[in-house]
């Protein structure tokens, strides 16, 4: 949060451009919280042990009057800024809330209060900026005296193999007592 002179309300680009045209800023609401993590302990009782900085958000209303071209304007640069990915500002005389992003859109046009006059609230939310950190890690080789003591794992199904040359063209049944009597210590 900086602070910035002068009387300026709005969503301003990163350079201090205004992003919309209006004649004014009707409502600022602005929303910080902290939450507090809490976890069960033993008898239905918690421990708190941390305190989480959220994301600030604000809601704007802004109003529009004037021609058609002018109205029609202001709702594409709605629908424009909406569905970016840039950051903005929010500015209020007494401070600006840095690296917003407009979240949501809406707008009303009523007979009572005019034709050629729209009042829209948008959402904004605060985009923390992250720089990635990277770090080589080098994890041992697994160590194995024999390659042949190595623990086997099952893998799954297997590809089903063709039979032995001598067991080719035997039906099961003599399959089966041909290995019964190899186990047997026949020939």
């Amino acid at each position: 949060m900086a602070t910035m002179p002068g009387n300026t309300w709005g969503l301003l680009t990163q350079d201090g451009t205004s992003v919309f045209d209006v004649d004014s800023v009707i409502d600022l609401k602005y929303d910080n919280a902290n939450k507090v993590s809490t976890f069960p302990v033993e008898k239905g009782s918690f421990a708190s042990y941390n305190k989480v900085k959220t994301p600030y958000k604000t809601k704007i209303r802004l109003a529009v009057g004037g021609n058609q071209n002018r109205i029609a304007a202001f709702i594409s640069a709605m629908d424009r800024v909406v569905n970016d990915t840039n950051l903005y500002n929010v500015v209020t005389p007494e401070s600006v809330y840095i690296n917003a992003n407009v979240e949501h859109v809406s707008y009303s046009r009523a007979h009572e209060k005019g034709v050629n006059l729209i009042l829209a609230d948008l959402e904004v939310i605060e985009i923390r900026q992250v720089e990635p950190q990277y770090a080589a890690v080098s994890l041992p080789a697994a160590k194995v005296k024999k390659a042949d003591s190595a623990s086997k794992k099952d893998t799954g199904k297997n590809q089903a193999q063709p039979p032995p040359p001598d067991l080719a063209n035997v039906d099961s049944k003599t399959a089966f007592l041909q290995g019964l009597h190899r186990q047997v210590g026949g020939a």
